[in-house]
This record gives C-alpha cells, structure tokens and sequence, in this order.
C-alpha cells in the first residue's frame, strides 16, 4: 500500500475505514484490529449476527457513549486532551445525544458494495481527518448523524467464540 504521506496510525485507519479505495471490486469486507486474534471462521459469525444493515458490529462494553471514551483517552493521552475536547464539544453543539451508545470498531463486516456503506465510511474518514484519528469517537457521531443502526452482535468483543485479545497459544 502506498503511504500517501500519512502518519502510520493514519494511513492504518484509511486502509481501515476506506477499504474501497484500495481494492477495486469489493463486497463483504471483515475487518480486525491487529490486537484481536481469529479463532474461528469470521462467516460464521456473520452469518449468525447479520440481520439487513449491511454493517455488524460489536456493542462496547466499558464505554457508555463518546463521553467516557473521551475521558479514557485524555487519562491515556493528555497532551491530546484539547483536541478530544474539541471534537466532542463539536459534535454536542450539533445535537449528538451523549447517551447514544458506543460501539467498539475494534472488529467490523461491512457490504462495500452498497453506496450507503462506502459514502458512511468516507464521511468516517472526513471526521478522523477533521479531528483526531481516534476512530471510535467519530463512529458513534457518524452513525447518529446518518441515523444508521448497524446490526449488533451480544458478545464481548475480546473474547468470544469467533475471536480474542492475545497471542495464539501453541
């Protein structure tokens, strides 16, 4: 993949969020984190979870909304706690409700051959070069502002049949 002058992290989210731009012809995209580990066929799990949206996810489970998730980031980060601010600041002046949920993009399965889909993840890409490349705070926005629900599975994220957090043990 060529960089395009990004920082890694950046460029690492592109590839993330925008599949679409680097392959020609795409259809169901399953997208993990580098963290996670794929214990189990990925099919499966979609084939269990997918229901219409053309987008599954992961509910998060430590973060209520982008508010908490602020929080953890400036405990983590407190030299990018203006910019976190900012951008949360932003998007409650535009009416974002802050009990609106989390979910975890740690983990993905999108159609990218429907146009609601990719045009969701351009505007995804627009936040992250807008404001900070911590993804999962725009998400939240996005998916209120687009008034899209994706189709969301009841497991942890970090540990389930389909994958967890780790090495693989030999």
């Amino acid at each position: 993949v060529e960089n395009q002058g990004l920082r890694d992290a950046m460029l690492a989210r592109n590839i993330k969020i925008c599949p679409h731009r680097y392959f020609s012809e795409c259809g169901i995209v399953y997208w993990t984190d580098a963290k996670y580990i794929i214990w189990d066929d990925l099919r499966d799990y979609k084939k269990t979870y997918w229901k219409d949206k053309k987008m599954l996810c992961f509910p998060h489970f430590f973060w209520r909304d982008i508010c908490d998730e602020m929080a953890c980031l400036i405990n983590y980060r407190p030299e990018k706690k203006k910019e976190y601010i900012i951008q949360v600041a932003d998007y409650i002046k535009d009416g974002y409700p802050t009990d609106f949920g989390s979910y975890d993009t740690g983990v993905l399965v999108r159609d990218m051959s429907d146009d609601g889909i990719v045009s969701l993840m351009d505007e995804w890409w627009k936040q992250l070069v807008k404001y900070s490349y911590r993804d999962q705070l725009s998400f939240q926005y996005l998916l209120w502002k687009e008034n899209f629900v994706p189709d969301i599975c009841d497991l942890y994220i970090e540990d389930n049949k389909w994958i967890t957090v780790g090495r693989k043990q030999n």
